[in-house]
């Protein structure tokens, strides 16, 4: 496998108290090319209590907060073209049928880079009716409430490295801007 010709860097965060798990700094989500309004504090680290954004290759989806996942929510549903809303399927509440359903792109952004996500990244697909749903959800009302996690299937691909002795998350570049 040829090495890329450049690598975008994200600090990763120490928490003492979950020294096992991956953070780093989100600082936003772009629907469209466009931020999608979130309050800051969505994001914040806080080693006091969790709270913050974890890269997690053992999770399957992305799960945020509340106030994030409302406002992807929302604009994701805004942008969506053509195709027949659907209630929800399993876990998801923003899903569509249809053959003609046309998803907006989704960007997350960290301190330093932005990662669009493929569609193959951020939608998960079922043969029910042709329908697909935005594959994100919100951060389960439990110890993780206040814990975004990044999960497998938005990572923008295998070649994700977790730099722990230098403190960074590296993506090549043909992956981010």
């Amino acid at each position: 496998m040829a090495m890329p010709r450049c690598i975008h860097s994200t600090p990763l965060l120490a928490n003492p108290r979950r020294p096992s798990l991956y953070y780093d700094n989100m600082t936003g989500i772009r629907v469209v090319g466009r931020p999608v309004r979130i309050p800051l504090e969505a994001f914040a680290f806080d080693p006091a209590t969790g709270g913050g954004t974890i890269i997690d290759s053992g999770t399957m989806f992305t799960r945020v907060v509340a106030l994030a996942y409302e406002a992807v929510r929302d604009e994701f549903r805004r942008r969506v073209m053509g195709g027949r809303a659907v209630t929800s399927l399993g876990g998801f509440g923003t899903c569509y049928s249809g053959a003609a359903v046309k998803v907006p792109t989704v960007e997350l952004e960290f301190e330093g880079m932005r990662a669009p996500l493929p569609e193959d990244h951020m939608v998960i697909r079922s043969s029910y009716a042709n329908t697909r749903c935005l594959a994100m959800a919100v951060s389960p009302g439990n110890v993780n409430l206040v814990v975004n996690v990044v999960a497998r299937m938005a990572e923008p691909n295998h070649r994700v490295v977790f730099d722990g002795a230098g403190g960074r998350l590296d993506i090549p570049c043909e992956c981010c801007t």
